[in-house]
């Protein structure tokens, strides 16, 4: 790019969840609007159970 071009900066931003009594990983990707999938990679997970107390990384959509 020529000199002065400014160029955005695109962070994929992810959040964090405390998963609480009666949650899925379904029910936290509707909430956050992301795919169940992307949760189990964002926490190397391969059940879709939460366990209360359980810190989760949320991801960017």
């Amino acid at each position: 790019p020529p000199d002065g071009t400014l160029w955005a900066s695109i962070k994929a931003e992810t959040r964090t969840h405390k998963g609480r009594s009666g949650e899925s990983l379904s029910l936290l990707a509707q909430r956050y609007n992301v795919k169940v999938s992307s949760i189990k990679a964002a926490n190397n997970l391969n059940s879709d159970m939460v366990r209360i107390g359980q810190v989760l990384t949320i991801p960017s959509t």
